[in-house]
């Protein structure tokens, strides 16, 4: 008897997947992809991927952003929600997030894996809320994040891998590592200065940690923790 045939998937249509264009098809599935465990699938059948991908601004239909896997430095800025303590929306921002994967799901969802990365004041923001369900003794001063040269173009890198709608994409920006930015700032190879940015520091948004910084000499200024205590 002939195998039966899979079980057809609902499809989920999302406000705005008519402003998202596939570009070209990958093949096979990226052996870091995380979308797995993130969507909570048993397997990856029926997932498709790209290498690029064209999304028209959701204000402005003569804006296009085309975002191509093969040029990393080119990000996307999502909308991200993140919650608090008790699992309810606490903040609402704009992302600066590098791209790692294209992807539908079976349902026609369209989604790309990304990185994330905070300015200052996401920083600022982020530490206000965790210190406000931390006891007094374990607060963060979101100073002791930073490098004591920390520029007006610098971001941190969180650590992890995140997925987010196509659909939520609001703009793009450019965020290099710190030597490949001042090589190009060198050779004015930036394509829009105002939205280009680097990073240097990689944090642990959860624990409020460095994970990584530069080996140049640059460190992190231990700064005395709301609760007292300093942080490294």
């Amino acid at each position: 008897p002939k195998p039966k045939p899979p079980p057809k998937v609902p499809q989920v249509l999302h406000e705005g997947d008519h402003r998202i264009t596939w570009l070209e098809p990958r093949p096979g599935v990226p052996p870091e992809w995380t979308g797995k465990q993130w969507h909570k699938l048993e397997r990856a059948e029926g997932v498709r991927f790209f290498k690029a991908v064209r999304v028209v601004d959701l204000d402005d239909p003569k804006k296009v952003y085309t975002f191509q896997l093969d040029d990393p430095g080119h990000a996307a800025c999502f909308r991200m929600s993140e919650t608090g303590g008790d699992d309810k929306i606490n903040t609402m921002r704009i992302s600066y997030s590098n791209l790692y994967s294209l992807y539908q799901l079976p349902d026609g969802s369209k989604w790309a894996e990304h990185g994330y990365f905070y300015d200052a004041d996401d920083l600022e923001e982020h530490v206000s809320h965790e210190n406000a369900t931390r006891p007094p003794d374990t607060r963060v001063n979101a100073k002791s994040l930073l490098l004591k040269d920390h520029g007006k173009s610098e971001l941190l890198r969180l650590v992890g891998r995140f997925h987010s709608l196509l659909v939520e994409i609001e703009d793009e920006c450019w965020v290099y590592e710190h030597a490949e930015f001042k090589e190009r700032k060198a050779k004015k190879q930036l394509v829009r200065p105002g939205d280009t940015y680097y990073y240097r520091t990689t944090i642990n948004a959860v624990d409020m940690k460095v994970v990584s910084g530069p080996s140049d000499g640059s460190t992190a200024p231990a700064q005395p923790a709301e609760g007292g205590g300093t942080q490294p």
